[in-house]
């Protein structure tokens, strides 16, 4: 009896971060492998300001087009359960940019996961890889 209730606790506070999409550890991520002027866009930008110390674009203000013509680094951090972004951006992303790790948080009927993706403009052979389940969350 012991067991199981130190497991399952274990659980919910380790590995499922509270039954939380773990915003934390994605924007640590990021933090670790950003340059200081690279753009950062997210689906939950205030949380990206509060984890990062600077400004972050909420994902649906970027503008794809401004994009092509930068010569800067974009990212995106996307959880799209909560927030959905634009099927164009959406689209945009899976064709321009690389996916650099998921936060992965499967719950019952739901999925938290948060995927990271990194815009470099000045890589010329990008690998385009799409979660089978990004369309759907």
């Amino acid at each position: 009896l012991l067991m199981t209730s130190l497991s399952e606790g274990f659980l919910y506070y380790h590995y499922q971060h509270g039954n939380r999409p773990d915003w934390k550890g994605a924007f640590l991520i990021v933090r670790q492998k950003m340059n200081a002027e690279d753009l950062i866009a997210a689906t939950r930008p205030e949380l990206g300001m509060f984890y990062l110390g600077r400004n972050v674009t909420y994902i649906n203000n970027i503008s794809t087009d401004r994009l092509k013509t930068s010569s800067g680094r974009t990212w995106f951090v996307i959880e799209e359960s909560t927030s959905p972004i634009n099927p164009d951006t959406r689209e945009w992303i899976l064709q321009n940019t690389e996916l650099i790790q998921v936060r992965e948080l499967y719950l019952p009927g739901k999925n938290l996961s948060i995927y990271i993706y990194l815009y470099d403009p000045a890589t010329e052979s990008r690998t385009h890889l799409k979660p089978a389940n990004f369309a759907v969350l």
